[in-house]
């Protein structure tokens, strides 16, 4: 009984602080179904569906390291996709070269540090933002010259 209880007051919580409202309507891509979460970042803001942690290339490990990426494996049946994929792994306690910078930079770099628990070469997933009120809507958040932090901390409220 007392898991039970664990997972309602979870699910209270969720809707009551975060204002996650239900998992999204699977959606076929090419790899595959993919299902997100609907969340309300504010009151005032409208309804986002968040599909989090979508293998856009397969882990580059192995023979696949340092090799151009391949596409991922198709997936039979609908995948969830409602938590942060890994981060590419960063050297977060380089205190050495944090002392030669600005202020605002290890500011910076002190607020990424809960995006980067969890850090490994199999980081190459992709964070898809729609509003849930329009019926099709895609957003590229970067251009790939990240050179420090993570995608996870991009700010959902610019879609909404």
């Amino acid at each position: 009984m007392a898991p039970r209880c664990g997972t309602l007051l979870l699910m209270w919580a969720l809707l009551h602080f975060f204002g996650v409202t239900s998992s999204s309507s699977p959606v076929m891509t090419k790899y595959g179904q993919v299902s997100g979460i609907t969340v309300t970042p504010a009151r005032d803001l409208k309804p986002v569906v968040q599909y989090l942690g979508i293998p856009y290339a397969l882990p580059p490990k192995g023979s696949l390291r340092f090799r151009p990426p391949q596409p991922p494996k198709p997936w039979t049946g609908v995948r969830n996709f409602t938590a942060f994929g890994p981060v590419c792994p960063q050297m977060i306690n380089d205190t050495e070269n944090w002392q030669k910078q600005g202020a605002s930079v290890q500011r910076m770099r002190l607020a990424m540090l809960p995006f980067l628990k969890l850090m490994d070469e199999d980081c190459l997933y992709l964070n898809v933002y729609k509003r849930a009120d329009l019926a099709v809507s895609f957003r590229s958040l970067g251009t790939g010259r990240l050179t420090i932090g993570a995608a996870n901390r991009i700010v959902v409220t610019r879609v909404a």
